[in-house]
């Protein structure tokens, strides 16, 4: 379950465009964004792109932890370290407002790493230059040890006196590597849903066996004082045989005519006893025609909710931010708890239904506004949906998410180009 989670977690933010954070990163950026949003919190990995990629694995190595650092506003600084104290949050605030104080570009050897980087955002630029422009390139391993801050391109370094190795398997720098992360993530999330399927049939197995071992019944003892008069009655009646004369023929014939009285009211209970199950058998019977009855009506019902979970399971595929997994357990919730009456979940329906047409009548009439003043090569060629508020908005679903990617990734371009940040 863990696993599960922690795979649509990292899947829900390389969606929205983030990189592949640790979880103690998303869960800060996640709690900034909620309660301090102000602060603008970005992480640093999303602010850089790599130049070339020869030196990408071995600067991410030396850089390390430092990736994820969290950039804020300025004037915002001091509370966020005081908000990450107070939430006790695993996550490292950048001293923006002192590099950009400190930067001297200037000082920066010309083949420092940093130049293998690039950044528009101001603060992610100063603390670059400030923490790493002093890390020189180095050609060989022979050169290594007569450099204070270097690194070769094989990714080993130096600092503080000492060399080290600057290995990583996560690269988070740039859209290439966002994109890798984003396929890891949805692999690793289906296997992960695959896995807890699995897991779940096997723990009902195991819950039907053991209620079923729970309706065994332990052995009684409590009729061990006639059991036990019963054997010393057998070695008795054995007693007796070794002392039996066989010319008392008559008195063995009195006993044996004794014997088939006895037979005979036995054969009298066993008719009555046979005759008490088949009555026994009429009610089971009965019973069993009930149950059949019963069975084919949650087939029909088991049906509707396959068919329901399969569109459920559709939406979550184009909808690469929700997981299936933790819809259908929130629903299992309400119906184990029934918090949730079918009128309630009716009249949410309907509401949601009418929420989605309004919704996208505005994005619909945003996109005309947007084309209006957009260049050709600006516009989105998407087919416009009929807008019926009473009919299924399931086929306009997928296009509205491919609207939102495309809209977040020409944002992204946008903002490459300076743009938005001329606008800001």
């Amino acid at each position: 379950m863990r696993r599960e989670k922690d795979a649509a977690s990292r899947k829900a933010n390389l969606a929205e465009g983030g990189a592949d954070y640790p979880a103690h990163i998303r869960h800060a950026l996640k709690e900034f964004r909620s309660e301090l949003a102000a602060a603008r919190a970005q992480v640093l990995c999303d602010l850089v792109e790599p130049m070339s990629q020869e030196w990408q694995a071995a600067i991410e190595g030396y850089l390390a932890a430092a990736r994820f650092n969290l950039v804020v506003e300025q004037a915002w600084e001091g509370k966020a370290i005081d908000f990450v104290r107070q939430k006790r949050l695993r996550a490292n605030v950048i001293q923006g407002s002192l590099c950009l104080k400190n930067l001297k570009v200037e000082r920066t050897p010309s083949d420092s790493i940093v130049h293998e980087l690039s950044t528009e955002h101001p603060i992610a630029h100063a603390y670059l230059h400030e923490q790493f422009g002093q890390v020189v390139k180095v050609a060989d391993t022979e050169a290594l040890p007569h450099t204070s801050r270097g690194l070769t391109k094989d990714g080993k370094g130096s600092g503080a006196r000492t060399m080290f190795t600057a290995d990583t398997d996560l690269l988070v720098f740039g859209q290439e590597a966002k994109r890798l992360a984003r396929q890891r993530a949805e692999q690793e999330h289906a296997q992960a849903e695959q896995e807890l399927t699995q897991l779940r049939a096997q723990l009902r197995e195991l819950q039907g066996a053991l209620a079923l071992m729970g309706q065994l019944q332990c052995p009684s003892f409590a009729a061990i004082d006639d059991l036990a008069s019963l054997v010393r009655d057998l070695d008795a009646a054995r007693q007796d045989l070794s002392r039996l004369d066989l010319t008392q023929v008559s008195k063995l014939e009195d006993e044996a005519a004794a014997l088939s009285a006895e037979i005979a009211s036995l054969e009298a209970r066993k008719t009555a006893c046979s005759k008490n199950i088949g009555g026994h058998e009429k009610a089971i019977q009965g019973h069993q025609n009930t149950i059949t009855k019963l069975s084919q009506g949650m087939s029909g019902k088991q049906t509707r909710v396959d068919n329901d979970t399969a569109k459920l399971r559709d939406l979550c595929i184009v909808n690469g931010s929700l997981s299936f997994t933790a819809l259908t357990d929130e629903v299992a919730a309400w119906v184990n708890e029934a918090s949730y009456t079918p009128a309630q979940a009716s009249s949410n329906v309907a509401k949601h239904s009418a929420l989605s047409w309004q919704l996208y009548g505005d994005a619909r009439n945003a996109l005309g506004q947007y084309h209006a003043h957009a260049r050709v090569d600006e516009r989105f060629d998407l087919a416009q949906g009929d807008d019926l508020r009473d009919g299924d908005f399931a086929p306009l679903y997928t296009m509205m998410v491919t609207l939102q990617e495309r809209t977040q990734a020409q944002l992204r371009r946008q903002k490459d180009i300076g743009l938005i940040k001329n606008l800001e």
